[in-house]
């Protein structure tokens, strides 16, 4: 199918052109800013954030978000370590669902904002959840599994740059 061999192809492109943004010197809240862009440009989604999580709280705090309304963000800029959405994204399991698949306690906050499609997926690095990439949409009620591969592999991308550019600033720190 040559449509699907050319969005192939844009996915590709936005992922090399990530990973030239991310191989230099650069700060986290640029890289994640990248990174937040290419999945938001692969998805098609409108709506997206990155969290990283505080080892000391558990918390799962919003380092970067884009398109959200006032009441997201002021109501989803922090997930306390116990609540539903953060124990959710400790498991390491991507969620895909469809407005027609929110559950309690997310489905009334999620439709109130005319969510349509939401995707959390967590940032596994050496085993570990160390922060969570969301997407969302006012409009698509799916998300293809080239897509879904896609934000995978950016999740990834996203670890792998937490633990260098921590690396990095603990080095500074000595």
């Amino acid at each position: 199918d040559i449509t699907e061999h050319r969005q192939s192809e844009a996915r590709s492109k936005i992922r090399r052109d990530l990973a030239l943004k991310l191989s230099g010197r650069i700060d986290m809240d640029t890289a994640l800013k990248h990174c937040l862009d290419a999945a938001i440009e692969i998805s098609g989604f409108d709506t997206g954030k990155i969290y990283l999580l505080d080892e000391k709280s558990g918390d799962l705090k919003a380092a970067c978000h884009y398109g959200a309304s006032a009441y997201t963000t002021e109501h989803y800029l922090l997930l306390k370590a116990d609540s539903a959405d953060a124990l959710h994204i400790k498991k390491g399991r991507p969620n895909y669902v469809s407005a027609a698949e929110f559950t309690p306690p997310f489905d009334q906050k999620l439709k109130t904002e005319g969510f349509t499609f939401d995707a959390m997926i967590p940032v596994v690095y050496q085993g570990t959840v160390t922060a969570c990439l969301g997407v969302l949409s006012h409009t698509q009620d799916n998300m293809p599994l080239a897509v879904r591969d896609s934000l995978e592999a950016i999740a990834a991308d996203i670890g792998i740059i937490i633990d260098r550019l921590s690396s990095r600033q603990a080095l500074l720190n000595l």
